[in-house]
């Protein structure tokens, strides 16, 4: 997989007595958020800026799942709260993951300071160039298969319109068998999903 190096390297948790010493008795209780200490950034990221992909590794493989993760606060090293994660800044950043914190990003190591490693990447899939006949069968399948249940979760669809969604990307899917046989592990993917989503017999 090529990027063009725009990604976030998250290096671990923060340590909560450095986040004490730098905001003081300032509280932040959101479940879903956690600070973490950020290397160099790539680009200037504005907050609530949001990232879908998450890369691991220092392969940067893509982990297949689809993220909901957004910027809710930066700060620098001295606790200076600031509105953007400057371009070639390192940075101490707290996000939002919805609907959870990732078990992955969980066990991230706790740190007192930013210490190098290369475990994980938060991007968004407009940053990156991505070579999907490098894709395994399973990872292909757990992409889209993911893709299309965030898709048909959401509040602003009704359910005629979510049948007739999965309906075109079932013709896409077989309309292109010979090629999806070759990255989709599952070929009924879109009718299992139709069964368990709308109970179809």
């Amino acid at each position: 997989m090529k990027t063009e190096n725009k990604y976030l390297q998250v290096l671990g948790l923060v340590d909560k007595k450095i986040l004490h010493q730098l905001l003081g008795e300032t509280r932040y209780r959101k479940q879903n958020a956690q600070w973490f200490f950020v290397d160099y950034s790539p680009a200037d990221y504005e907050m609530d800026t949001k990232f879908d992909i998450i890369l691991e590794g220092e392969e940067k493989k893509i982990v297949p799942k689809i993220f909901n993760i957004k910027i809710l606060d930066v700060i620098d090293q001295t606790g200076k709260h600031l509105a953007v994660i400057p371009l070639g800044w390192k940075t101490i950043c707290r996000f939002e993951f919805k609907p959870h914190i990732p078990v992955i990003v969980q066990k991230l190591p706790i740190l007192s300071r930013w210490e190098y490693n290369n475990t994980l990447k938060f991007a968004r899939h407009a940053d990156l160039v991505v070579d999907s006949n490098n894709f395994s069968k399973d990872v292909y399948t757990e992409v889209i298969n993911d893709f299309i249940s965030v898709s048909i979760h959401s509040q602003s669809i009704n359910k005629k319109n979510k049948e007739a969604f999965l309906d075109t990307i079932a013709k896409v899917i077989h309309g292109d068998s010979q090629e999806m046989s070759n990255k989709i592990s599952n070929p009924n993917l879109i009718e299992d999903v139709k069964r368990r989503e709308f109970h179809i017999a």
